[in-house]
């Protein structure tokens, strides 16, 4: 039945070609002048191309260096500013896509994980990680990696191959700490899950969950080193309820928000990479959501 449901091999060509065409279409030129924190990448971006350094946290926001990075090394290799700018999140949405499916077909029927790359493909907000040049953008891209390797876990058949993909998945979980703030809590939720499945739970073998955590402990090492080395924890403090920037009844709207805009909107006003009208979904994936 999953192999009659499947599309014959031109459609999965038309569709591959359709979404890398809308992902690249005019992808420098789409917009005028970037934005703040486009802004602020592509200056630091700038300079690093320079004069490399090995900073960890950039600006005020204590930003983790994966989007600068990428940015600096498109300005080496010659490309234009707006090139520079706006190529890595196109590449970085057509990833996700191509990561997404793939980790789907580690849990879900062919036809299923054909659906879940097809919204990958064409949906609202994955099309829109490829036109703004921000950490955030790397964050499906990496949950879906963190997915697909546990996938590798959980379907190797010998103990060998469930240890080298537990030593996977522990340098992709460690690799969240290179792309943006929000990462220790998707590692954490992991971690805690294998530590119950694979370390308390009597009769099994401990042997992958602690390859998995030496080996995110060791991609771990240069956050830390830049946490104490550079200082880490001033932003996150001042977003806090408690940091003075915001009152109790802001947090609270803040977080109902993220939960409201992915079918309505947001309660701010003027929110930051959020639809202008509606939510994140149309009203029929909201209706199926």
């Amino acid at each position: 039945r999953d192999l009659q449901l499947s599309p014959p091999l031109w459609l999965h060509l038309l569709g591959m070609g359709l979404a890398v065409f809308i992902r690249f279409y005019r992808f420098e030129s789409l917009f005028a002048w970037p934005n703040l924190d486009e802004g602020w990448i592509g200056t630091i971006a700038l300079d690093l191309s320079r004069h490399w350094t090995w900073k960890f946290f950039y600006t005020f926001g204590e930003a983790p260096p994966l989007t600068v990075w990428c940015v600096a090394a498109f300005f080496k290799l010659g490309f234009s500013p707006a090139a520079a700018l706006w190529l890595p999140p196109a590449v970085c949405s057509l990833l996700t896509m191509v990561l997404g499916y793939l980790a789907a077909n580690r849990y879900f029927s062919k036809s299923f994980s054909l659906i879940t790359g097809g919204l990958l493909a064409f949906g609202y907000w994955p099309l829109l990680l490829g036109r703004l040049c921000h950490q955030g953008i790397w964050l499906p891209l990496w949950v879906c990696l963190c997915f697909y390797l546990l996938g590798g876990c959980l379907q190797a058949r010998d103990s060998r191959g469930k240890k080298n993909w537990a030593m996977g998945l522990g340098f992709g979980l460690g690799a969240g700490s290179f792309i943006f703030t929000p990462w220790p809590v998707v590692t954490a939720v992991f971690w805690v899950g294998l530590l119950w499945n694979w370390a308390i739970r009597p009769g099994k073998d401990r042997g992958p969950f602690v390859f998995c955590s030496l080996a995110m402990g060791l991609t771990l090492v240069p956050f830390t080193l830049a946490a104490f080395r550079e200082g880490f924890g001033t932003h996150l403090l001042s977003l806090s309820p408690w940091g003075g920037w915001f009152h109790f009844s802001h947090a609270l709207s803040n977080c109902l928000s993220y939960f409201t805009v992915f079918l309505w909107g947001t309660f701010d006003p003027e929110p930051a990479y959020t639809p202008v009208l509606g939510g994140f979904l149309n009203p029929m994936l909201g209706t199926f959501f």
